[in-house]
């Protein structure tokens, strides 16, 4: 369980820093606007299978990715750069940093 959740959040860590990146325009994704989105399907990917796997385990910790899986539902439904954008991303920075420190 341990190591879906390192997953998670080592994936979800990768997205937002890319991000922030290109936001404070210190990276040019402009050539491959494709990365965020692989990134994005990993973070999405890797947070359900995470609480997929505490569901099948009974391990609660990784439940608490859980959160995730709803603004991950609704981001591709957020342009990129809005302050709703960032604010859905970065709200479930707490639960990722939960489930992580509880799991390790």
């Amino acid at each position: 369980m341990a190591a879906l959740v390192a997953v998670a959040a080592t994936a979800y860590a990768c997205n937002v820093l890319l991000g922030v990146l290109v936001q404070r325009r210190l990276v040019d994704t402009s050539g491959v606007r494709w990365l965020h989105h692989a990134l994005f399907f990993a973070v999405a990917a890797s947070a359900t299978a995470a609480v997929g796997a505490a569901l099948l385990t009974r391990t609660w910790p990784a439940l608490l990715l859980a959160p995730a899986l709803g603004a991950w539902l609704v981001m591709p439904r957020l342009p990129g750069g809005t302050t709703r954008h960032r604010a859905t991303a970065l709200g479930v920075m707490p639960f990722y940093a939960l489930a992580l420190v509880l799991v390790l």
